[in-house]
Formats: structure tokens, C-alpha cells, sequence
């Protein structure tokens, strides 16, 4: 988690996520589409869940499995 002042004021913190956010093996393995779908989806329930006051989501990457998989579900 990073947190971002202005002065001693917190202006906005700001949490890395990987979409796919358990152990896969090796570095150099791709996750599958499936892989990708169900972090998707553990995302977003997370966002849901515990994360209630989340203004924005950046998703970053190459991945446009994950990309649909967060359209698919916040439709």
C-alpha cells in the first residue's frame, strides 16, 4: 500500500493488485485464461467486499483476458 501526502495530510492511498494474486510457479509461466478470469473475479469481490471506498481502478498490463473479466463482471 502506498500513501500519498500533501504535507501531513493524506491526499490518496493507493493499493497494487495483481489480477491474478496467488502463487502461479515459475516467474516465467503466463497465467491461463481461466487463471485470469478467476482473479477477475476474486478482484472484484474484494472490491465489494472490503475495499467499499474505492473511487478508481487502473488496470494495467497486456491482458485483455483480465480487462474483459472486470467489464464482464461490473456490468
Amino acid at each position: 500500500m502506498l500513501i500519498l501526502l500533501e504535507g501531513e495530510k493524506v491526499r490518496a492511498s493507493v493499493l497494487l493488485w495483481n489480477i491474478v494474486p496467488w502463487y502461479l510457479g515459475v516467474a516465467s509461466r503466463k497465467p491461463k485464461i481461466a487463471e485470469l478470469l478467476e482473479g477477475a473475479e476474486a478482484t472484484l469481490d474484494l472490491l465489494e467486499t472490503v475495499l467499499l471506498d474505492v473511487h478508481t481502478v487502473v488496470v494495467c498490463g497486456r491482458s485483455e483476458p483480465s480487462r474483459r473479466g472486470i467489464r464482464l463482471r461490473s456490468r
